[in-house]
């Protein structure tokens, strides 16, 4: 899908780098959410 957003984009004659970056810094902000969420997922089931 990502890929025929950014050939889509190339067509049109947007900068497609502007938008690897901002997805690969996205990807990284919402890891460690994502990480702390499943974390606490694990201990409200887990934990007695």
């Amino acid at each position: 899908m990502m890929i025929l957003i950014n050939v889509a984009s190339m067509v049109v004659g947007i900068a497609t780098t502007s938008f690897i970056a901002v997805r690969g810094s996205a990807g990284l902000a919402l890891q460690g959410g994502l990480a702390n969420f499943a974390g606490g997922v694990l201990i409200l089931i887990f934990k007695p």
